[in-house]
């Protein structure tokens, strides 16, 4: 399993940011903000070329690229085609970066207990940008988060499922879910198979364990993975800064140290 973090998180500046990563041992990253002063979903060819020296520069690779696409309400027209021309720029970054992992969500602005009803038309909704992904071979990456359609892994494997594509896959996001009532070992079953990465936030001490008010930890998942399998990534996610996303890096890659021996 790849331990990874989120640039913008460590430093606003790029290139401090990878230097300190690979310096605590890390590879991977994913690019959201802070990428010479634009986000992701902004950056043109000077940003690219300048993003790939830099990556080349200190040895890391580019694990995910995290738009902001479908975080907006899915009853608001306008707004929907804005992200969907979001997402047309977004399968152009990722060529001139050469990943293919592109993070979603499937909107907002809909009650979880309308989830049934309209499932329908979310996947409608999404279906252009589902089949421009299959036309340009990148993944769409839907992230499980509480204040979105896909609160949690159930809904989002729903959703996965009702696009019915070769093209979407899902970040798990352990405590959104969790502080909606669904643990780690109950949402990890509906996303068996489907993962790419897993978001992984501090708990209110500032450490991983337990994961929230679940009575679960870090360990725990990170075996059940193990033993399915998974080599694929784990990112710390908001960890307050250099800091905290350093700690939070050391105690992830102790965790899969002690799992992996």
């Amino acid at each position: 399993m790849i331990p990874c973090y989120i640039t913008s998180e460590m430093s606003d500046d790029f290139e401090e940011a990878l230097r300190l990563g690979a310096e605590a041992g890390i590879e991977t990253v994913h690019l959201r903000k802070g990428l010479f002063g634009k986000d992701i979903e902004q950056i043109g060819q000077e940003e690219i070329d300048r993003i790939l020296t830099t990556l080349d520069k200190f040895g890391m690779r580019i694990g995910v690229l995290m738009p902001p696409f479908g975080k907006c309400d899915i009853n608001d027209p306008s707004v929907v085609q804005k992200h969907h021309e979001i997402f047309e720029r977004m399968v152009d970054i990722a060529g001139g970066l050469g990943t293919k992992l592109i993070r979603c969500f499937p909107f907002t602005g809909l009650e979880p207990d309308a989830f049934d009803a309209e499932l329908g038309r979310i996947a409608n909704t999404l279906r252009p940008a589902v089949e421009r992904a299959e036309a340009a071979d990148v993944l769409m990456c839907f992230e499980v988060v509480d204040n979105t359609i896909g609160r949690t892994a159930q809904h989002t494997r729903r959703v996965l499922d009702a696009l019915d594509s070769p093209a979407v896959a899902a970040i798990w996001e352990l405590m959104t879910a969790a502080n909606v009532g669904e643990t780690p070992s109950r949402g990890y079953p509906h996303l068996r198979g489907t993962i790419r990465d897993i978001h992984i936030k501090p708990n209110a001490d500032g450490t991983m364990d337990p994961l929230v008010n679940t009575g679960e930890n870090l360990t725990d998942v990170v075996t059940t993975l193990a033993e399915d399998g998974y080599a694929g990534m784990l990112t710390i996610e908001h960890w307050h800064g250099t800091e905290g996303t350093l700690d939070g890096l050391r105690i992830l890659s102790e965790a899969l140290d002690h799992v992996q021996v």
